[in-house]
């Protein structure tokens, strides 16, 4: 089973990104977004979140006894590196780092302790937070911020799902910069993007589980 759903949860203005070579510029000095430029509301970061992992998380879990039918069951995530915990410390600037709070990554990581019901009620903090406009306060990532954090809960759910399951590999994969609706059309074309995904649903039945994949390479969470 290949989970690939997602939304990013933001909106572009589209005009505004209709430019003629180079990048645009989408936040300021410190972090925040630039007006007109991407539109983000509480709605947008809800749905983002229902759907990334909640939606993951409900198909996983109703599909599971089908795939106990199997002799050589694979559920693969699709993920991104905005979920990935270890390239956060790689960045010193808040606007640009994918979760700045380092208590917060540390729970994430701690798989021996952590639960999906503690996965849950990170999530509705960060929808607590996002609703009161304190994601800054209590250090919420400010830009893609329910992509970012559907995608660290993800990756966090399919290690705990890898030690509750030893019988079936789960594993995340980020397919990387993929040309799709949601990159406008730029990056790798899809087949590259496919890649690792496919790699992960053909591993073989002693391969790794609980692995973060980075297109068909492992990396850290």
């Amino acid at each position: 089973m290949v989970n690939n759903a997602a939304v990013l949860g933001i909106h572009y203005v589209v005009e505004k990104l209709l430019y003629s070579g180079g990048q645009v510029q989408i936040v300021d000095k410190n972090g925040d977004y630039l007006p007109g430029i991407i539109q983000e509301t509480y709605e947008m970061g809800e749905e983002c979140l229902e759907t990334n992992y909640y939606g993951t998380k409900k198909v996983t879990e109703a599909l599971v006894p089908l795939l106990q039918l199997s002799e050589s069951p694979k559920i693969v995530n699709v993920t991104s590196s905005y979920g990935q915990l270890s390239q956060n410390l790689m960045s010193s600037n808040i606007g640009f780092q994918h979760i700045p709070n380092d208590e917060l990554k540390r729970e994430l990581d701690d798989i021996d302790n952590l639960t999906k019901e503690r996965i849950n009620e990170i999530i509705q903090s960060f929808l607590r937070d996002f609703k009161a406009a304190k994601l800054r306060e209590n250090g919420w990532p400010l830009t893609l911020s329910a992509y970012k954090v559907s995608k660290a809960a993800i990756n966090a759910y399919t290690r705990l799902m890898a030690k509750e399951f030893k019988y079936i590999l789960v594993n995340c994969v980020d397919p990387g910069h993929v040309k799709t609706d949601m990159s406008f059309n730029t990056g790798s074309d899809v087949r590259e993007g496919a890649k690792g995904p496919v790699m992960a649903a053909l591993l073989p039945d002693e391969g790794p589980s609980g692995v973060y994949f980075e297109q068909t390479v492992t990396a850290p969470f």
